[in-house]
C-alpha cells in the first residue's frame, strides 16, 4: 500500500474511533436533566406552553439523533397536541453560517406528524394528519378525514398578534367531509386539494377544490382574522358549483343556498357567524 493510502486509512480509523467515542459519551449523558430547561426555552421561543417528559439518545430514521419523549404542546382553549416521540438532529443547511441553528425534525404517532427542517425563522417539510377531527380546534372541526401537506412557512413578529406566520401550504385530503360555514350539513369528499397562502392580513384560498359523491366545486377568497382571533375572522369567499346531487340541492333549498351546477354564491360575515349570499 502506498504512503498516501496508508495515510488515508489511518485518518479513516482515527475518525471512526473519534465518532465511536462521541457516540458512547453521548449515549451515557444524562439527557433527562435537560428536559425542564429545554421545555422552558421552547415555551418562551414559541409563545405556547411546551412540556417535554425526557430525552434519549437515539439511532433511528434520522440516524444518530436526540429523541424527546412525551412531548405536550399546549393550545389556547383546547386540549393541545401530544407526541410520544420527537426526534431531532442538526440539519445540513446554510442557516448555521448565518447564526440560525437548524434542526431536522421527525415526529411519529402524533395527531399531526412532521418531517422537515425547523429554525427560529422558518419551517419547511411535509405534514401528515391521520384524522383532522383529532386536532385541537377551538370550535367544531371544519373538516374530517386524512390529510397530507407540503409547507414552507416563515415566522415573524406582529405588534398586534405576536408571532406571525407567512408562507404557503399545499394540502391534499381523501375520504373525508367538510362542514362549510353557513351550510347545516356535512359534505363528503373523495378528494380535496387546496393551496393556502398565509399573508400579513390573513389566509388566502387559491383555490380549494372538492370532488365527492354529493357535490364538486371550488372555493376561493380570503379569511381576515381580527387581532389574531380566527373565530372572528372576516370571510370573503366565493363558491362555484360544478356538480351537485339532487338530494342535497333539495335539502338546502329552504336555506336560500342555490346549488344549481354552474351557480356561484358568496360567503361573508365571520367564521363564527357566516352569511351566505
Amino acid at each position: 500500500m502506498s504512503l498516501g493510502g496508508r495515510l488515508l486509512r489511518g485518518l479513516a480509523i482515527a475518525a471512526g474511533a473519534l465518532l465511536l467515542t462521541f457516540i458512547l459519551i453521548a449515549a451515557r449523558f444524562p439527557w433527562d436533566r435537560l428536559a425542564p430547561t429545554v421545555s422552558a426555552q421552547a415555551t418562551e421561543a414559541s409563545g405556547v406552553p411546551i412540556e417535554i417528559g425526557g430525552f434519549e439518545f437515539s439511532f433511528g430514521k434520522l440516524g444518530v439523533s436526540l429523541l424527546a419523549t412525551d412531548v405536550h404542546i399546549g393550545w389556547p382553549d383546547a386540549t393541545g397536541l401530544d407526541f410520544p416521540r420527537v426526534a431531532a438532529r442538526p440539519a445540513f443547511t446554510l442557516d448555521w453560517f448565518s447564526g440560525n441553528p437548524a434542526l431536522r425534525v421527525l415526529t411519529e404517532n402524533g395527531p399531526a406528524n412532521f418531517n422537515g427542517v425547523v429554525t427560529r425563522e422558518r419551517a419547511e417539510g411535509r405534514l401528515a394528519v391521520p384524522e383532522a377531527e383529532a386536532l385541537p380546534w377551538r370550535q367544531d372541526a371544519p373538516v374530517a378525514g386524512a390529510f397530507r401537506a407540503k409547507l414552507a412557512l416563515r415566522f415573524g413578529q406582529d405588534e398586534a398578534s405576536g408571532t406571525q406566520v407567512l408562507g404557503d401550504v399545499d394540502v391534499t385530503g381523501s375520504d373525508g367531509s367538510i362542514f362549510p360555514p353557513g351550510i347545516p350539513v356535512a359534505i363528503p369528499f373523495d378528494l380535496l386539494d387546496a393551496t393556502l397562502a398565509f399573508t400579513p392580513t390573513g389566509l388566502e384560498l387559491s383555490p380549494l377544490h372538492v370532488d365527492g359523491p354529493m357535490v364538486s366545486g371550488s372555493v376561493t377568497g380570503t379569511l381576515h382574522p381580527r387581532s389574531g382571533n380566527w373565530e372572528r375572522a372576516g370571510l370573503d369567499l366565493t363558491v362555484v358549483i360544478d356538480r351537485v346531487d339532487r338530494g342535497l340541492s333539495g335539502m338546502l333549498a329552504g336555506t336560500g343556498v342555490d346549488l344549481t351546477p354552474g351557480r356561484q354564491f358568496a360567503i361573508r360575515g365571520t367564521a363564527a357567524a357566516p352569511v351566505v349570499r
